[in-house]
């Protein structure tokens, strides 16, 4: 990168100056600018030229500036007497340190994520677990209750067959008692026949 130059967003915080501003008065020619050699198509000033168009902004100590700033950088580009490849390299420098202070924002952010997928993931396994032994007793019951059928069945099967053994032992007693009453009443009835046969007999006796 040539000397005394600086990008586009460097520009805007070492000067008081927006971008669309910049970007309109590259366009009207009032400010030359190139781009990066590396082909990431970065407009680059210089310093010179800046100077002449746009005041520089003063630090305010007590402003929110975002990420920290460089009190030196801002001392070096307010001195007359500092040469551009100070001035660059101080920029540099500190974007290198805005970079790296960045980066270590990310690594401890996905460290946090990673942490807290690794929280997640125990408590599924937790869950999981639970969910098991809760399946493993619903199925301990289920066989249970399956079991508790079964043996109610059963139970009714005998009940109906000793049910029905003793319906057929009370028929078959029914039947005797009704056969030995119909004996018993033609006996009878076959007794008092013959008794009212003698008693006739004896009568026509004792007529003659």
């Amino acid at each position: 990168m040539e000397s005394g130059k600086i990008t586009q967003s460097e520009s805007v915080e070492v000067f008081e100056v927006s971008r669309s501003k910049i970007k309109k008065d590259r366009k009207d020619g009032l400010l030359s600018g190139e781009q990066d050699e590396t082909g990431r198509k970065t407009w680059r000033y210089a310093i010179e030229d800046l100077d002449k168009l746009y005041r520089r902004r003063e630090l305010d100590l007590d402003a929110d500036q975002g990420p920290e700033l460089d009190m030196d950088r801002f001392t070096l580009l307010a001195s007359s007497t500092a040469g551009p490849e100070l001035i660059e390299t101080e920029i540099r420098l500190e974007y290198t340190e805005r970079d790296l202070d960045q980066r270590t924002a990310e690594r401890d952010r996905a460290r946090s994520d990673h942490e807290q997928e690794k929280g997640e993931r125990k408590r599924l396994e937790r869950e999981a677990i639970q969910l098991k032994a809760e399946l493993d007793a619903a199925r301990t019951i289920a066989s249970d209750r399956t079991e508790t059928i079964e043996n109610l069945r059963d139970e009714q099967d005998r009940y109906y067959a000793e049910r029905s053994t003793w319906i057929t032992a009370y028929e078959s007693m029914i039947k005797e008692l009704d056969a030995n009453t119909t004996r018993s009443y033609k006996r009878r009835k076959a007794k008092d026949l013959r008794l009212a046969e003698k008693a006739a007999a004896a009568s026509v006796d004792s007529d003659e």
